[in-house]
């Protein structure tokens, strides 16, 4: 009875081996497999988030516009706060438009990319692409200020030099 048992066994075993090694089967979301799409779809998610805090900040402006003093500091405060943030939620809103747009044509892409690679037996997704991903969204994202960017050349910097005419 025990021998029959680990004949059983070990039958089931190799069946379960032969199953895991033999079968290549394409993944039903490859996009779930892509981290530019991951990224795209998280950074859709934050800006949804802000989209609402946004949304609520503005709320809150409108209800306190009516509690404040006509012809007031504290009512131009108020109303230069509310254009702000309606300016703000319209760039937000623009931004969520984009993402949307774009993960939808990654998603289709990685789809497609995904069956071309898989019949090839290539890898996939190219880490190149992500890191050229990367970097674009890193200079997309850097600030324009030149001060920021161009290293001033004060005293308290190491590549200062001082001007001989400069110390009489």
């Amino acid at each position: 009875m025990e021998q029959l048992f680990f004949y059983y066994r070990s039958v089931l075993l190799c069946i379960f081996i032969i199953l895991n090694l033999g079968c290549k089967s394409e993944h039903p979301n490859p996009e779930q497999l892509d981290p530019i799409y991951i990224d795209l779809i998280s950074e859709k998610k934050e800006t949804e988030k802000l989209i609402k805090d946004t949304n609520s900040t503005l709320e809150n402006l409108k209800a306190e516009r009516i509690k404040i003093k006509p012809r007031s500091v504290e009512k131009k405060v108020n109303e230069r706060e509310t254009k702000k943030a309606t300016l703000e939620l319209a760039k937000l809103k623009q931004n969520l438009a984009y993402l949307e747009i774009r993960s939808e044509r990654r998603r289709v892409e990685s789809r497609r990319d995904y069956k071309i690679n898989f019949k090839n037996n290539k890898t996939w997704p190219n880490p190149e692409e992500y890191k050229n991903y990367l970097v674009a969204k890193r200079l997309r994202s850097a600030p324009r200020n030149w001060n920021y960017r161009v290293p001033k050349l004060h005293a308290g910097n190491p590549n200062y030099k001082e001007n001989p005419k400069n110390k009489k």
